[in-house]
């Protein structure tokens, strides 16, 4: 008896599809253009929870914005250092952005050598308030959380001379 051989069918080929360009640094100019928007926008979150402050009723949404205020504003500066990575600009994560700018004011003196630290705090305080089921930030902590984010603001404005 003849017994014919299975074997898989033929497999289809596919076009190869091409590949991308690989991204190209930022450069000097487009680092400064993008720290001039994130700090803009550092600088609206503050304005918002200068206001949100004077309600005195919702300090979840003041930390909120106290953070993101903060947030930008090492984004910006981030980049006003030179930006981080074969890219030059900042990383996407919120844990990354904080270990860089941690990392371009670990030797800074006065009241920058604090920035690191209160963006850490200011962050577990907006934690709680996005995510705490065991309690909610006070008045309190929303008036530490917005003197922390002038501060920090104010610190960065003058190291690299950051604008709107």
């Amino acid at each position: 008896m003849n017994a014919k051989k299975l074997t898989d069918p033929p497999k289809k080929k596919h076009p190869k599809t091409p590949r991308l360009e690989p991204a190209k640094p930022w450069t000097d100019a487009e680092r400064a253009e993008r720290a001039a928007y994130e700090f803009q926008k550092a600088v609206k979150f503050l304005t918002e929870a200068d206001k949100i402050l004077r309600l005195r009723t919702v300090p979840n949404a003041c930390v909120h914005s106290a953070y993101y205020a903060m947030y930008h504003c090492a984004c910006a500066a981030i980049l006003a250092a030179g930006g981080v990575g074969k890219l030059r600009n900042f990383p996407e994560s919120h844990k990354h952005v904080l270990e860089h700018f941690a990392k371009i004011t670990v030797n800074e003196t006065g009241l920058l050598a604090e920035t690191g630290a209160a963006l850490n705090r200011v962050m577990g305080l907006r934690e709680i308030a996005d995510y705490g089921v065991n309690r909610d930030p006070s008045r309190a902590d929303a008036e530490i959380a917005v003197q922390e984010a002038h501060n920090f603001i104010n610190a960065c404005r003058q190291k690299w001379t950051l604008a709107e």
